[in-house]
């Protein structure tokens, strides 16, 4: 493909962020102002909780389908590999539902700090149509079908919970959860069946055996701790305080404020690193693209820092007309750190898709015990010891980052 292809693609997938981004930001507009503080705090608990639990459920499928589909030629093969991953997803799903029949309460309690069989129904059918939704994500863009994978990344992400607030809001917590999670299961449903009717050729049986081939399993095995350990840094945090709902919402929000900037760099980033990852394009002129993209987000990021200090309480005075103030006390200590998201979320996806070994992974879980040692180390155990303990956590992905440009001027140094 050439480059207009290329800036077509990236171009899809911003327009799609963009507009992801607004809906998730009049997610939580909506659920400040329509919903209480304990509902809306549980919610939010809820959906980063479902998105921590879902990574980890798939295994990886959905970034072993990102490395090994797109690279290989023959149509069998890969109908095989797309086959075999959705069969374990659906098998898991089940022995998801088994465990929440059997321990519902406990699951519940260890959760979310309250024992309610419902709320971990909820959770089941929530966790598994998020799943099934990373899947037909990467199976829709690994065919660079960027709207019906977009469509369905904003439905899972932001249009499902908007529209369950608008119809929902009367309902109880239990009741807002199950309607949430069945819409969540459905729709990633339909994206993977209509999927397979278009892409998945019809003489590959559905009855295969259930084998993945042992790189193929390391590959996505990691990578899916990788994104587990990723979502663990917007998760964790708030599991912290799920005793106090209200500070674990607060939290997520000034976490999802935090990230917008990555979601801006994320579509561009997973289109160059598909493309430096593919058979059809040059790799080294794509790896080039990245780094200036990693260059151009590390600038940004402290553009935004400044916009922050400027005009940032005032803007999320109106977004937040019951919340802000408990927001800004977290963004003021934590904005200084966009620069890091912004540079670690640049490279993410080109490092899981180049390298064999899980460099993400051991990244990721250094932060996240950088995260767990601020919080144990801190006098305190409130929103405070979250807040400290996250400053670690961001640093770590900001070193990162910094240590693999740095490989990379040194590499492309050698080979001229």
């Amino acid at each position: 493909m050439s480059y207009l292809a290329a800036r077509s693609q990236v171009s899809i997938n911003l327009g799609f962020t963009l507009i992801k981004s607004v809906f998730l930001l009049l997610s939580i507009w909506l659920a400040d102002f329509m919903l209480s503080s304990g509902t809306m705090g549980l919610m939010l608990l809820l959906r980063r909780q479902v998105t921590f639990w879902g990574n980890l459920l798939q295994l990886g499928f959905s970034q072993s389908l990102q490395k090994f589909y797109p690279s290989n030629p023959d149509k069998d093969s890969r109908s095989r590999l797309w086959w075999v991953f959705v069969k374990w997803v659906v098998a898991l799903s089940a022995a998801l539902f088994l465990i929440s029949a059997i321990y519902g309460p406990q699951f519940s309690s260890f959760l979310f700090s309250a024992s309610d069989q419902a709320l971990a129904w909820s959770f089941a059918l929530y966790v598994s149509g998020m799943a099934f939704g990373f899947l037909a994500c990467s199976a829709w863009l690994v065919e660079f079908k960027l709207v019906q994978s977009n469509m369905v990344d904003w439905l899972n992400g932001s249009l499902i919970f908007v529209l369950c607030i608008l119809i929902g809001n009367k309902l109880s917590n239990t009741s807002f959860a199950l309607c949430l999670s069945s819409l969540t299961l459905l729709v990633s449903m339909i994206s993977l069946i209509a999927f397979g009717r278009r892409f998945v050729n019809k003489n590959v049986s559905i009855n295969n055996n259930w084998s993945i081939d042992r790189p193929v399993f390391f590959y996505g095995l990691t990578r899916g701790l990788t994104a587990f350990a990723d979502m663990g840094t917007m998760t964790i945090g708030p599991w912290l305080l799920k005793g106090s709902p209200v500070q674990a919402g607060h939290l997520i929000i000034a976490y999802t404020v935090l990230r917008i900037a990555q979601t801006l760099i994320m579509p561009v980033a997973q289109v160059l690193a598909l493309r430096a990852n593919s058979y059809q394009h040059d790799r080294v002129k794509e790896e080039r693209r990245i780094f200036l993209l990693g260059l151009l987000s590390f600038a940004g990021g402290w553009v935004a820092v400044a916009a922050y200090y400027a005009v940032g309480e005032f803007l999320i005075t109106l977004w937040l007309p019951h919340s802000f103030s408990k927001v800004v006390s977290i963004l003021d200590e934590l904005m200084i750190f966009t620069p890091a998201v912004c540079l670690f979320y640049s490279l993410r996806n080109h490092i899981e898709l180049r390298y064999m070994l899980p460099c993400n992974l051991i990244v990721l879980v250094l932060a996240l015990i950088g995260l767990l040692y601020g919080y144990a180390i801190c006098e305190y155990r409130d929103i405070r010891a979250v807040v400290y303990g996250s400053k670690i956590m961001f640093s770590t992905l900001m070193l990162s980052g910094i240590i693999f440009c740095l490989t990379y001027l040194l590499n492309s140094r050698r080979k001229t």
